[in-house]
């Protein structure tokens, strides 16, 4: 292999990472309605019951220390 070649490959190489990392970087694409795409998504978990009912034990907790 040549060096011309070695220095052809490293350059394919290179422009392919700058690509993924360009493509990595664009801001994420969000709708106006992100919220009604996030609501309900961990439902279907069988701790998410368990995770609201400490997330509102917590809540009660920080109202009322003394409690």
């Amino acid at each position: 292999m040549s060096e011309n070649e070695s220095l052809a490959e490293r350059l394919r190489a290179l422009e392919k990472e700058v690509a993924d990392i360009k493509r990595r970087l664009e801001p994420a694409q969000t709708t106006e309605k992100w919220l009604d795409e996030v609501c309900g998504s961990m439902k279907r978990f069988p701790e998410f019951d368990e995770v609201v009912r400490l997330g509102q034990e917590f809540r009660r907790a920080q109202k009322d220390p003394g409690a």
